[in-house]
């Protein structure tokens, strides 16, 4: 194997990256690979080209907020659709802790209105 041939590369990479590569064998609760983080932040990739034009810096963090609430639900198993309906349902009732996605729960949606 020639250092700079391709294999050669892959080689080296793999062995200057050892320990962070290696990891997930130390710790129980790494995965192997990172498909996880990547499949969540697939929306993310596919829209960031459109991300360029919200309008302004304002639409902006209101762009990364909606996706980060969404995104927040899909990883936590719940209905985003139904996640944010209750929120924006409930956001101007003090009387009531709104739930973050991990909280969110069926008794919730009772709530609704």
């Amino acid at each position: 194997m020639l250092p700079k041939d391709t294999f050669g590369f892959a080689v080296n990479y793999a062995m200057k990256h050892w320990d962070a590569l290696t990891n997930f064998t130390k710790a129980g609760h790494l995965e192997a690979s990172n498909n996880f983080a990547e499949r969540y932040m697939r929306s993310v990739a596919v829209g960031r080209k459109a991300f360029l034009f919200v309008g302004s810096e304002r639409a902006g963090h209101a762009a990364a907020v909606h996706y980060s609430l969404v995104e927040s639900c899909k990883a936590n198993q719940v209905n985003p659709l139904t996640y944010l309906t209750y929120i924006l349902s409930n956001a101007r009732n003090k009387s009531i802790t709104l739930p973050t996605p991990d909280e969110f729960t069926a008794s919730n949606i009772a709530h609704v209105g």
